[in-house]
Formats: structure tokens, C-alpha cells, sequence
């Protein structure tokens, strides 16, 4: 199950004469968080001659993100779109909401929707990696393996071009508040850049084992290789990327370079263990599967 993405979404908003007074007033209730009168103002304009209003479908959106009401904002920012796509910046700012609207589709069992709302989402925000990351598992899911793969692969190297845009934007930052948010953003991003390295090596590998054709078994190691050192060089103690590694090197017939491997990730579990990102329990029960896997190594 996917985990719903929850941005701060600034209720700070600035009022000019450009707006309509119907745009305005939206605004207005939604500063003052009053964020169901927002709502109910914008459908009431919606009713009218104002129907094709982007500006008052976009605050429409704006005002059911401040209630978490996912599916409205997404059809709301959906229809401000199509109607001026010029507005795709701004909208772009509020990728989750499409985001977490896939993601409720998806563990609903509603596939073909959350497909949808993610192609929708990609088209407005192509930079975001959490969008071809999760059409990476709907597919994976279906039974899709070599659609999953390349949608994992597109999934990981946007997210590691954005790991490296919010690495510097975090060494240029100075706001500790701006800061936090560049922080906790970029674990994120990693955390999903990982997986997304992760997911297609073990769809390499699954491939490996499933044809006879020499010439595809080396292609398939391989590139699970190298995907494995691009996620390595992102995450260079990650235990599951390295044992992984590990595990192709000894398909591949690379005893040595496997053992190094797998020496290398015994050192990243208790590095991890002891920085706290796993417990003690989870810890040892990476280590026993760790030795069993380099025990067939040792005999090899």
C-alpha cells in the first residue's frame, strides 16, 4: 500500500484587482479557513455564467486540498487546466493532490482510474518521480514486467536529478524553516529514487532466471548492475541495495566481488542499526538472511 503524501499548503494568500470579486471572496474564506464557505462560494459561481471561469476552478481546487479532499481537487485543478493551461505552474505546485488521488484508487482496487489520474498528474508535473514510480507498481501488479521496468527506471532517474537539484538548493539555503522543508523533501525523494533502483534490479534478475538466451542473461545482470551502483552511489549504506548487488555478482559468477559486497552490507546494518533507522531485531534478521546468502557464496 502507498503512503499518501501530505504537503504544506500556505493558506497565505495575496488579494489584487486582477481576480473577479467571485475569485476574491474564495480567496478570502480560504485565508480566514473557512475552507467549506470557500467551497460552496466557488460552486455557487460555478452554477452561473462563470462556469468556464478557470481562475475560480483552480481556488475551488485550492480550498478542498485544505480539507484533504483529494478526488475534488484533482477534478477541480483537472478542469482549471483544460480550460487555461497556462495556469500549469501553478497547478503543478499541488502535484500530491493528483498524487493522492491515484493512490486511493489504486488500494481501492480501481486500477484503470488511478492510471488516469497519474497520467494526468505526469502531464502537469513531468519532473515529479512519484508518478511513474507508482504506475511502476500498478503495472508490476497486472503482471506487466517489462512496462514496470522502464517505468521504474524513468521513476529513479527523475529522482535522482531532483536528489541532486535539492542538495544544492539545501547547501545554498539559509531560512532554518525553508531548510526543514528542503530536508525532509530530499530523504523523501532518496528514499523513493531507491526503491525505484531497487524494484528494477529485482525485475532484472527476476528476468535473468526466466530465459535460457545467454546473450539476455548477461544483459539482463548486467544492467541490474548498474542500476544497483547508481542507487548505490545515492545511498551508499543501503543494506537491501547492496545485498542485492551481492546476489547479481553471484549469478554472474563474480564470487569476489560479491563476498566485497557482501561485506560491505554487513558494515551498512550495523551503521543503520546504529544511527536508528532499523531496530536491533530487524537488524539481526537482515544479518541471518545476509549469511545464509554469502554461506552459498563461500561454497561456490
Amino acid at each position: 500500500m502507498k503512503t499518501l503524501i501530505t504537503i504544506a499548503f500556505l493558506a497565505l494568500l495575496v488579494l489584487t484587482g486582477c481576480s473577479s470579486p467571485s475569485a476574491t471572496g474564495i480567496k478570502v474564506h480560504i485565508q480566514n479557513g473557512d475552507y467549506a464557505r470557500a467551497v460552496h462560494l466557488a460552486d455557487s459561481v460555478l452554477a452561473g455564467p462563470e462556469a468556464g471561469n478557470a481562475e475560480i476552478w483552480y481556488w475551488k481546487a485550492r480550498a478542498h486540498c485544505f480539507q484533504q479532499d483529494w478526488e475534488s481537487a484533482t477534478a477541480a485543478f483537472g478542469q482549471a487546466y483544460r480550460l487555461d493551461p497556462t495556469r500549469k505552474p501553478a497547478i503543478a505546485e499541488f502535484w500530491s493532490a493528483f498524487y493522492n488521488t491515484a493512490n486511493s484508487r489504486f488500494t481501492g482496487g480501481d486500477m484503470s482510474g488511478a492510471m488516469e489520474v497519474l497520467s494526468q498528474g505526469a502531464e502537469i508535473a513531468p519532473e515529479r518521480p512519484e508518478f511513474p514510480q507508482m504506475k511502476g507498481d500498478i503495472r508490476l501488479n497486472q503482471g506487466e514486467t517489462a512496462e514496470a521496468l522502464d517505468l521504474f527506471e524513468e521513476a529513479f532517474s527523475l529522482g535522482s536529478s531532483m536528489v541532486s537539484s535539492l542538495e544544492a538548493e539545501l547547501a545554498a539555503e539559509a531560512d532554518p524553516y525553508r531548510k526543514e522543508f528542503l530536508e525532509n523533501e530530499y530523504y523523501r525523494v532518496l528514499s523513493g529514487a531507491v526503491l525505484s533502483s531497487y524494484n528494477s534490479a529485482r525485475i532484472l534478475e527476476n528476468l535473468f532466471f526466466n530465459t535460457e538466451d545467454e546473450t539476455l542473461k548477461r544483459e539482463y545482470a548486467s544492467r541490474a548492475v548498474a542500476i544497483l551502483h547508481s542507487g548505490i552511489a545515492l545511498d551508499p549504506t543501503n543494506p537491501d541495495l547492496l545485498e542485492t548487488l551481492a546476489e547479481i555478482h553471484l549469478i554472474q559468477g563474480n564470487y569476489d566481488e560479491a563476498l566485497e559486497v557482501f561485506n560491505n552490507a554487513e558494515g551498512a546494518i550495523a551503521q543503520n542499526e546504529a544511527e536508528g533507522w532499523i531496530t536491533h531485531e530487524e537488524a539481526e534478521t537482515m544479518k541471518g538472511e545476509l549469511m545464509l546468502t554469502r554461506g552459498f557464496a563461500l561454497l561456490e
